[in-house]
C-alpha cells in the first residue's frame, strides 16, 4: 500500500480527516485531541476536501481501510461542533450523489438523516458518543440510558431529541420520554406532554408519569392547558386524565374548576372531579362535597375525598350517612371518612368487622379503604385477611400492608404474620 495511503488512513483514524495529496498539504489536525481553545476550526473548503478524501478511503477495497474511514467520517463530525451542521449537510449531498454501492451502504448506516430528525446538534454528538445508535436501539434498556443521560446531563440540546420519542412507535420508549423529559424540567415540555396525554389517554402509565412530569416541570402554562382540557375536551377518558394531572400537580387555581366538575352532566367526571379535590386535600372543596352526599352517584366518592380532606365539617353529615344509610359499599366508605376524621370513632371496627362480611365486594373494598387510614390497628385484622378465600381479598390486603408498614412481603400470610410478631410492640 502507498505510503500516502497508509497517512490518511492515521489522520483518518486518529483525527478524523486528511488530504490524499502532499499538495496542497492536508489540514494538521493532530490539535483535535486537545483542548478546544487548541483546534484549528476548519474552513467549509477544507471541510469539503476532507470529506471527499475520506469517500475516497470508504470506497476502498481494503475492509480495515474503509472502516478506517467511516471512523474518521465520525470524528470529523465531533471535532467542531461549530462546523457540525455543514458537515453534516455536505455528506448527505455526498450520499445522494454517491455512486459506489459500499459507500452508501456505509453512510446509511451512520444514519446521517437520523441526526436532523432527532435534532442532534454538533454539541450533542461531541457530548454523547454513539447517540443516534442508541437513541434507535433495539435494546430497551440502551435507549432508556441514553435518554436517562440527556435527561440529567441538563445540556441545552437535549430537548428536541427527547421530545423526537414521545412519537416513537413502542410504548416504553414513548413511557421513558416522559420521565426523562420531567427531569430535564424545561417548560417547553409542557404542551408536548400534555399533547401526548390527549393522544393515549388510555395509556394509564403514560398518563401518571405526564403528571408527575408536569408538576416537577411546575410551569403555570401546564395548569391552564389542564384546566382548558377538563373543561372543554370532547373525550371523557382525556378530561378524567386531565383532573388527575391537576391534582398532581397540585396548583390552587385548579380548585374551583373540579369543583364545578361536580355537577357536570356525566357521572365519571363529577367521580373523577371528587377523587381529585379529595387527593388536593381542598378545604373549599368541603361544602359542595356535603352537597354531593345526595347524589346517588357520587356519594360514595365524596365520602372517601371528605375523609380525605380530613375537615371537621363532614363529621355530622358522615355520620348520618353510615347510621342511616341501608347500601353496605356507602355505609362503608362513609365509615372509612369517619375514621379519617377521628381515629378513635367507632367507625373504624366497623371497616374492620367489614372484613369478615359474607359479600366478598364488601371485603375487598374493607381490605382496600383500610391501607388509606394510616391507622396501624388495621395491620393485624390485614394480614388474616391474606387468608381469604377470594384472591382478590389477598391482593387488596397486600396493598394495604404495603401501605401501613413500608414493607413488601406479597401476599405471603406466614412472613407478614412473623414480621408482625416481631415488631408488634415497635
Amino acid at each position: 500500500m502507498r505510503r500516502e495511503t497508509w497517512i490518511l488512513i492515521v489522520f483518518a483514524f486518529c483525527i478524523g480527516c486528511a488530504h490524499a495529496q502532499p499538495k496542497p498539504e492536508p489540514p494538521k489536525l493532530a490539535e483535535t485531541a486537545g483542548s478546544p481553545e487548541t483546534r484549528k476550526i476548519l474552513t467549509e473548503k477544507e471541510l469539503k476536501a476532507t470529506v471527499n478524501s475520506l469517500l475516497r478511503l470508504l470506497a476502498s477495497e481494503d475492509y480495515g481501510t474503509r472502516n478506517k474511514a467511516e471512523k474518521g467520517i465520525e470524528n470529523l463530525l465531533r471535532r467542531d461542533a461549530e462546523n457540525f451542521d455543514f458537515a453534516l449537510s455536505y455528506l448527505k449531498s455526498q450520499l445522494d450523489m454517491a455512486t459506489d454501492h459500499e459507500v452508501r451502504r456505509r453512510l446509511e448506516q451512520m444514519g446521517l438523516e437520523k441526526y436532523s430528525e432527532f435534532g442532534i446538534t454538533g454539541s450533542l454528538f461531541q457530548s454523547f458518543p454513539g447517540i443516534i445508535a442508541k437513541l434507535t436501539s433495539p435494546d430497551l434498556e440502551t435507549r432508556w440510558e441514553i435518554m436517562k443521560q440527556l435527561a440529567e446531563s441538563k445540556h441545552p440540546d437535549a430537548f428536541t431529541p427527547l421530545v423526537k420519542a414521545l412519537g416513537d412507535e413502542d410504548d416504553y420508549v414513548r413511557l421513558f420520554a416522559v420521565v426523562a423529559l420531567g427531569i430535564v424540567g424545561d417548560s417547553r415540555a409542557v404542551e408536548p406532554l400534555i399533547e401526548a396525554m390527549k393522544a393515549e389517554p388510555d395509556y394509564r402509565q403514560l398518563q401518571l408519569r405526564a403528571a408527575v412530569a408536569l408538576r416537577r416541570i411546575g410551569d403555570e402554562t401546564a395548569t391552564k392547558l389542564l384546566i382548558d382540557t377538563f373543561k372543554n375536551d370532547k373525550d371523557v377518558m382525556t378530561r378524567r386524565n386531565a383532573a388527575l394531572a391537576l391534582a398532581e400537580i397540585g396548583d390552587k387555581q385548579a380548585i374551583q374548576p373540579l369543583i364545578n366538575g361536580l355537577k357536570d352532566s356525566n357521572d365519571d367526571i363529577r367521580d373523577i372531579a371528587a377523587l381529585a379535590l379529595g387527593n388536593m386535600q381542598a378545604k373549599e372543596a368541603v361544602a359542595p362535597l356535603i352537597q354531593a352526599l345526595t347524589d346517588n352517584k357520587l356519594n360514595w366518592r365524596a365520602t372517601v375525598a371528605l375523609g380525605d380532606i380530613g375537615d371537621t365539617r363532614a363529621i355530622e353529615p358522615l355520620t348520618e350517612l353510615w347510621q342511616k344509610n341501608h347500601d353496605m359499599f356507602i355505609r362503608l366508605c362513609a365509615a372509612y371518612g369517619l375514621a379519617k376524621l377521628d381515629r378513635y370513632c367507632k367507625a373504624f371496627g366497623f371497616i374492620i368487622e367489614a372484613l369478615r362480611n359474607e359479600d366478598s365486594y364488601i371485603r375487598a373494598n374493607a381490605a382496600l379503604l383500610l391501607g388509606g387510614t394510616n391507622d396501624k390497628r388495621a395491620i393485624e385484622p390485614l394480614i388474616e385477611a391474606l387468608t381469604d378465600e377470594d384472591d382478590a381479598i389477598h391482593s387488596f390486603s397486600a396493598k394495604s400492608l404495603r401501605d401501613l408498614t413500608g414493607q413488601d412481603f406479597d401476599e405471603d400470610y406466614a412472613i407478614w404474620k412473623a414480621w408482625y410478631e416481631k415488631n408488634r410492640d415497635k
